[in-house]
Parts: structure tokens; C-alpha cells; sequence
């Protein structure tokens, strides 16, 4: 573990129910510093059976994030807590869960999860082309820490997507695509929550 400064120690410390905005140049630790706070939150959490969701934009955030819990916690984040990027974290935390009782799928040996989700999201695809292709939304994200997009199209053409120069005009496609795949997504979770009773 990193040896920590004032402030970082003071970010670490401070209550989940307030918000803290935390800023920092790459590779100043702040990935450290926030496992060392989910850390913390972690051991002390009492209020079972709700648990932490820790949301990020990119799968490699994601995957660097557990791999610091895992050193700090001696043991990989289980339920209730969960470390996910934002997109995976609706499907399978609020999608999944409703999306039999909206379709009316009956499910398979017990499963009632759709698995076609990913697909559907393709709908949403960039206006321009990036290396001769059109994007789908649910399949890039982008990187905080490199200030970069990340693309996750789960083809060898991934290294090539990701060593590609993109243009201004390719950058705010990649923004305005995902922002209209992300909002049709809350407004059909909305949709269903206005048609259940109680709004349940």
C-alpha cells in the first residue's frame, strides 16, 4: 500500500453519504486511494441487505479496481457489494431482473434472464465510421484515466479500434451515440416503473 498524503488520507475518511469530488493528475494514485476508501466502507458496512455499488465507465477501470480490492480485501468483492461498469451494472442489477416480467419470457431451466440485451443496444450505432465501421453503443466506453475511448467490440479488430486516431467529429459521434443509447435505456426503466403498481 501506498503511503498516503493528508488529503487522500482525509478523502479515504470521508462518509459514503457524502459527495467528494476527487481530482488528480495520472498516475497520482487515485485508483489507490478510492480502492483504500471501498476498502474501508467495506469492513465497516452494517447495513445488510443493501450493499455498495461501485460504477465506472470502462471495463479496464473496472478490472484495476478489483484487482486493488482483492489486494486490500484478501478476497474478490462479493454480494451484497459490487464493482461493474455502468452499462453492465443496469443489465444485470435492474434490466435482468425485470426484463421477463416486460417481455413475457418464461425462461429457460429456471434462468429468466435475456441474453439478447447486448444485442438490442446495436440499434444505437455511430453516424460516422471509425477504421470502415459503424460502432455500436454498448460496445466502447471511455477511459478516465487515459482520457481515451476504450472499444470492447469482442473482435480481433479491437487493438485496431483502440490504436486509431479519431477525429473531433468521430469523438462527439462515440459522446452522442452512447448518451442516446444510455437514455433510452432510463427512459424505458422509467416506462416500467411508471406501469407497475405503486410505481414499484
Amino acid at each position: 500500500m501506498m503511503i498516503l498524503t493528508e488529503e487522500q488520507q482525509a478523502y479515504i475518511n470521508t462518509p459514503l453519504n457524502e459527495n467528494v469530488y476527487l481530482r488528480a493528475c495520472p498516475g497520482s494514485g487515485k485508483t489507490e486511494v478510492v480502492a483504500a476508501r471501498i476498502t474501508q466502507a467495506i469492513r465497516n458496512w452494517k447495513q445488510f441487505p443493501s450493499g455498495i455499488a461501485v460504477l465506472t465507465f470502462s471495463n479496464s477501470a473496472t478490472d484495476e479496481l478489483k484487482e486493488r480490492l482483492v489486494e486490500y480485501l484478501g478476497e474478490p468483492v462479493s454480494h451484497p457489494h459490487c464493482v461493474s461498469t455502468f452499462d453492465s451494472f443496469l443489465f444485470t442489477h435492474i434490466v435482468a431482473k425485470i426484463a421477463s416480467q416486460i417481455t413475457g419470457y418464461q425462461g429457460k431451466d429456471g434462468d429468466f434472464r435475456i441474453r439478447l440485451l447486448d444485442r438490442a443496444a446495436d440499434i444505437f450505432r455511430t453516424r460516422t465510421k471509425i477504421c470502415e465501421r459503424k460502432i455500436s453503443a454498448c460496445r466502447y466506453d471511455y477511459d478516465l484515466d487515459s482520457n481515451s475511448f476504450v472499444f470492447s467490440t469482442g473482435e480481433l479488430t479491437d487493438a485496431v479500434f483502440n490504436a486509431a486516431v479519431l477525429s473531433d467529429e468521430n469523438k462527439q459521434d462515440l459522446i452522442d451515440t452512447k448518451k442516446k443509447a444510455l437514455e433510452k435505456w432510463i427512459c424505458n426503466l422509467q416506462r416500467y416503473r411508471h406501469a407497475r403498481p405503486n410505481g414499484a
